[in-house]
């Protein structure tokens, strides 16, 4: 290691560096290249007007590198990097990484390998087959976790996929998808069932293939069992429970259908019946059929019809749906014995909703007429959305409903209204004859209708507190003149000067002035006065 002193203090430059070099070596200026060197970097000064200490970060007492250039190459200078053995030495150091993995099934990563970082991932793929001994390199693929995206961009580096020393990648069975594929789990869809989505298939696809084409890829997968593509319809699966998305359109692309695709997004597969074609000028309508003489409605079903559909046109598909032949009468279903066998003349309301229709409810809007506008099908052939069904649009609900059985039913109903009922008056029928129900504020009718025992109420006794200046009650006035009456008449007898007072305290009262009259005098009083008394009302009772 040799020190040099380069003149400029703070402001000296690489070119005067790269003087005080060759003046203490010996070795000309552009024959040998200044390597800076640091833990994150290796950095060949390049210019020789750029200051050392601003541009570069080398201050007094730092070191730096210095590598003799190979004078037979035209391509090597001092002032690049080009066949830079220390360069080259350095970066392979820094950028070599160890990356563990498992093997496919398991869960435990104690394979590893070394790569650089630099490296593109189809060499990391590459390296993990030789590991694994698999042959093709297509046959499995990359996740940095388990449930995170497949790395489906071979082409970007390592160190662009955010791996680094001691990462760790996720090893699975499957194709190796493109950069603009994406995998879409299919599952098989039978509505009506208590488990209605069954898994079938894990398929890639691109954004911009059509839902027709997929449709024929499906066909042609050994579940289908030779279903014909033109019989499949196909669905968007909702994220849990039994629900089902809107069916996608064949003239549209998978891109177009669902916004935000991604991987591992589910699909619905329906097999049909019968053919059908979806595009962006047809709507997915829902029918439910009443039978108002059984008192029913049927299971909901979606059908796909034009949105300038004619009436005709509606009614012939009602017609293959539901059959040409109707039972009007029929006591159990369509060409049930029992009933006069017509052809069937179908009418539909649009609804805003099914949610809640009952068929007692549908009956009595229909006789109402108020909430449902049947419209007959059969009658003329005009544009349906010109008629009262209106605009047919994704998601509208349709009534069907026979005519000929639904004006069977209003005619058998208001004859069984009409129709007087004869009263019964056996004594059977008095006595199976229900009780009428309590009155709502009585208290058989908020406990129930068990008897309830009430007991009277008992009599109250007041007692009222009088003073003197208080005027008796008339019978007590009448007893209290009587009392004067007897206490003057004794007051002449016996010949005493007292007092009204005096006289009352000695005969009511229990003092010792009622022992000086004699108990012949006061006896026969007495008895007319309690007479007198008990006649008075004892619910008051008077306290003088």
């Amino acid at each position: 290691m040799q020190q040099v002193r380069v003149e400029g203090d703070q402001q000296a430059t690489v070119g005067q560096l790269r003087s005080a070099v060759a003046k203490a070596t010996g070795v000309e200026p552009t024959k040998h290249r200044i390597i800076r060197m640091t833990n994150s970097s290796a950095i060949v000064l390049d210019d020789d007007a750029k200051l050392i200490k601003k541009d570069f970060s080398i201050w007094s007492g730092e070191e730096v590198i210095l590598e003799l250039v190979n004078e037979n190459d035209e391509k090597e200078n001092c002032y690049t990097a080009y066949n830079s053995a220390i360069i080259k030495t350095y970066e392979d150091k820094k950028n070599r990484v160890s990356i563990n993995f498992n093997k496919p099934g398991e869960k435990q990563f104690e394979n590893c390998v070394i790569v650089d970082k630099r490296d593109s991932l189809l060499s990391l793929k590459e390296k993990i087959a030789a590991t694994l001994e698999i042959k093709d390199v297509n046959k499995f693929r990359l996740k940095l976790h388990a449930r995170a995206p497949v790395l489906k961009d071979l082409d970007k580096s390592m160190k662009d996929n955010n791996l680094s020393d001691g990462s760790v990648v996720f090893v699975e069975k499957g194709v190796q998808p493109k950069a603009d594929e994406l995998i879409l789990l299919f599952y098989r869809y039978t509505p009506n069932e208590k488990d209605p989505f069954k898994a079938f298939s894990k398929a890639l696809f691109s954004k911009s293939t059509k839902v027709k084409d997929v449709k024929l890829r499906i066909s042609k997968h050994p579940k289908a069992n030779g279903h014909s593509a033109d019989k499949i319809r196909l669905r968007v699966r909702g994220k849990s429970g039994k629900d089902v998305g809107a069916i996608l359109r064949d003239d549209q692309t998978l891109g177009a259908s669902v916004k935000r695709l991604s991987d591992n997004d589910r699909f619905a597969v329906q097999f049909l019946d019968t053919e059908e074609s979806v595009t962006s000028k047809d709507a997915v309508i829902s029918l439910t059929l009443w039978r108002p003489l059984l008192q029913s409605l049927e299971k909901k079903i979606e059908v796909v019809v034009s949105k300038c559909v004619t009436t005709l046109e509606l009614h012939e598909k009602l017609v293959r749906l539901y059959g040409d032949n109707w039972c009007v009468g029929a006591s159990d279903s369509p060409g049930a014995s029992g009933g006069e066998l017509q052809k069937c003349n179908f009418c539909v309301a649009k609804l805003r909703t099914l949610g809640g229709i009952t068929a007692k409810v549908v009956y009595g809007r229909s006789v109402s007429g108020k909430g449902i506008q049947w419209v007959s099908l059969n009658d003329k052939n005009v544009v349906a959305m010109k008629t009262d069904v209106g605009r047919l649009v994704d998601g509208a609900n349709l009534l069907v409903v026979d005519s000929k059985e639904l004006n069977e039913a209003i005619q058998r109903m208001s004859n069984n209204d009409s129709m007087p009922q004869s009263p019964d008056t056996s004594q059977k029928a008095s006595l199976n004859r229900p009780r009428p129900p309590p009155p709502r504020n009585s208290i058989a009718g908020k406990r129930g209708t068990n008897s309830v025992i009430s007991f009277p109420k008992r009599r109250e006794v007041g007692v009222k507190i009088a003073t003197v200046f208080d005027s008796p009650p008339k019978n007590v006035q009448i007893a209290t003149a009587m009392k004067d009456q007897d206490i003057s008449s004794s007051m002449k007898s016996n010949g005493e000067d007292e007092t009204l007072e005096i006289q009352r305290q000695r005969l009511f009262g229990s003092g010792g002035n009622g022992n000086k009259i004699s108990k012949d005098a006061t006896s026969s009083k007495s008895n007319k006065i309690k007479a007198e008394e008990n006649n008075l009302d004892d619910s008051v009772v008077m306290v003088v």
